[in-house]
């Protein structure tokens, strides 16, 4: 379960962007149901960890 969460640092650090430029990446996941926010986090859907 752990290894499907991710924090917007953590997700901007993997990908070498701004903190805007991630954040407005996993709100586009958020709504297109590949993640969704839990607090501080977002943990993959059960939908897109099988893809």
């Amino acid at each position: 379960e752990r290894a499907r969460r991710i924090t917007l640092a953590r997700f901007r650090d993997l990908i070498g962007s701004s903190r805007k430029t991630s954040q407005l990446l996993l709100e586009r996941f958020d709504a297109d149901g590949v993640t969704r926010r839990v607090g501080d986090e977002r943990v993959l859907r059960r939908s897109a960890a099988r893809r």
